[in-house]
């Protein structure tokens, strides 16, 4: 099982005793914060998941209230991760209400049970489109957003902070190679655990390169494909590997065209003239996912990109489903992923940073 604990973060948080509390000298006892007591109860009960969300985390510096526990996360041996709660236990009285119940030597051991998720989204894309719709009604978004990748290149971690997601995303028209790759994506990357990439066929090659995954939407058009097939052939002419790609089959709909049909065109380079073929990787291996066509659903994806929205409970349980499965294999939080019509499947290790490309037509 699994359980998902939000803790939100105030603006006015300062230092680490914000999150994880502090001894109290004067009352001879230890202040307990929410986030703490979440950890107490993940630590002793490691057969279940816990997940702890720290809501607008970004309302305050994390490197001011979170260093520490990021320092002690990163340690790569899980037995070392204990976090210092009172530093001169030693000379704590031995009174019952002087430290939290469930720590040894002032210290709390973290179980490898206790995941940390910031979900970020770096929009490359030509349009724009993030900017548009989480900024549209609010003149001081527009300054936050406009100026987030400009500061993300180079070094400095502020997006715009929309609930649990960092939006990363400029004014359309800004020349999207002024930016430093390596260095925005170090800076996404040191702050948050997912990081999804915005991209279309016109992104710089590099945000690619950096992908651990690439993930080609594609619907029922098959009149597309033949900009995909020449997209993904310069990606692997250029040496980024074909083992990257995932494919999304959007607005499914049962007919002679199957999906195996759509993969085996994405799957091979097609000269116009037909006297050229290349195969870009093999069909028969490539994991994908199948997001079924609904008149409803479509009916609300248009209310919610009018009304600037991204709310999706309202879609139907098939759709919501397989949404979920795709939201597990970038960031799994309920062991090897299974999918539709049991295709190839990769399993990811717990903790690791993942980096998602959604390519989309332009």
């Amino acid at each position: 099982g699994s359980e998902t604990i939000e803790v939100p973060v105030q603006s006015s948080w300062k230092d680490r005793n914000d999150l994880l509390g502090f001894y109290n000298d004067f009352k001879k006892q230890y202040k307990e914060t929410e986030f703490l007591k979440a950890l107490y109860k993940a630590t002793h009960d490691p057969n279940n998941i816990y997940i702890i969300v720290l809501d607008e985390m970004n309302l305050s510096r994390i490197e001011y209230y979170f260093a520490d526990l990021l320092s002690v996360l990163e340690k790569p041996n899980t037995e070392d991760w204990k976090i210092e709660l009172i530093s001169d236990y030693a000379s704590v009285t031995q009174s019952t209400k002087a430290w939290p119940k469930l720590i040894h030597d002032g210290k709390l051991q973290i179980s490898d049970n206790t995941w940390f998720i910031g979900t970020a989204i770096v929009d490359m894309s030509r349009k724009r489109d993030m900017y548009t719709i989480y900024t549209y009604d609010n003149t001081g978004k527009r300054n936050i957003a406009g100026e987030s990748l400009r500061y993300a290149s180079s070094g400095k971690n502020e997006p715009l902070v929309y609930e649990k997601l960092s939006i990363y995303t400029a004014v359309p028209g800004e020349d999207r190679k002024s930016y430093n790759p390596n260095l925005l994506i170090d800076t996404v990357s040191k702050n948050n655990n997912v990081v999804l990439i915005d991209a279309d066929f016109s992104t710089p090659l590099d945000y690619f390169r950096l992908a651990q995954d690439i993930y080609i939407v594609q619907d029922m058009n098959v009149l597309n494909i033949s900009q995909i097939t020449m997209f993904l052939r310069e990606l692997k002419q250029r040496g980024i590997g074909m083992e990257k790609i995932k494919i999304i089959i959007n607005k499914y709909v049962e007919c002679s065209l199957s999906s195996k049909d759509i993969i085996d065109g994405i799957a091979t380079y097609t000269s116009y003239d037909l006297k050229m073929f290349d195969e870009l990787f093999n069909p028969k291996r490539v994991q994908y996912f199948i997001l079924p066509f609904d008149v409803e659903n479509y009916k609300k994806y248009i209310e919610m990109v009018y009304k600037y929205s991204n709310k999706f409970s309202s879609f139907t349980k098939e759709f919501q489903d397989n949404l979920n499965q795709i939201i597990n294999t970038i960031y799994p939080t309920k062991g090897k992923v299974s999918v539709e019509e049991k295709h190839y499947t990769q399993e990811s290790s717990k903790g690791q940073k993942r980096f998602g490309l959604f390519r989309k037509k332009q």
